[in-house]
């Protein structure tokens, strides 16, 4: 392999370690594999990041912050194409693999405290993002929000129903829990009335 600075050589083990997890999910990245995958030694992967669950947090909120990125991401100006891709509705193809990511890491938070504070930190910016698109549909006059409403309100209220619909959704992978589970179509009604409740002059 070709010399690397130490700085190019970590963003290239954290590349490649995005691309792992991506293929194969979080619980897959073991130094081993990653070893193999990017063909550098395990002792480098320990030298650069100071511990396998630093390294997956910090592959989570990389590839977390990649979804977000929504203007680089969309191929049109239409903004509620863009609620839309970055609510993750629909789940577009190009999306399938963050999203299941997103899920892994909101189970295995409970196991793990570095995983807690990265989906919580995860979830703000994916706030942050939301919030600052309502704000640009309001500038461009693609919507209206009620003045009694705060923005950032909205902006958890629609990620607190893609996030709860998302896990009962989940459920209709279990036979047992199969009474419990809706539909996808039932889910994307919900979150048509909720976001028509939210703004008006939704074009």
């Amino acid at each position: 392999m070709s010399y690397l600075n130490r700085e190019d050589r970590r963003a290239m083990i954290l590349n490649a370690a995005k691309e792992l997890v991506l293929k194969e999910g979080i619980l897959a990245l073991t130094a081993r594999k990653l070893s193999t995958y990017a063909q550098v030694s395990v002792g480098q992967i320990h030298h650069h990041f100071s511990s396998l669950i630093a390294l997956k947090t910090e592959v989570f909120l990389s590839l977390m912050d990649h979804i977000n990125d929504i203007n680089r991401l969309s191929q049109t100006d239409d903004w509620q194409e863009k609620l839309y891709l970055l609510l993750g509705l629909g789940n577009p193809e190009a999306l399938k693999p963050y999203l299941k990511i997103y899920n892994e890491v909101l189970v295995l938070m409970d196991k793990d405290e570095a995983y807690k504070v990265a989906f919580g930190l995860a979830t703000q910016r994916w706030h942050d993002s939301l919030t600052h698109l309502i704000h640009e549909g309001q500038e461009q006059g693609a919507i209206q929000v009620d003045p009694n409403k705060n923005i950032a309100d909205i902006a958890w209220r629609l990620i607190a129903l893609i996030v709860g619909l998302d896990s009962l959704l989940s459920l209709n992978n279990y036979s047992k829990t199969a009474a419990l589970a809706i539909s996808q179509d039932n889910a994307n009604r919900y979150i048509e009335q909720l976001i028509a409740y939210e703004f008006t002059d939704l074009e």
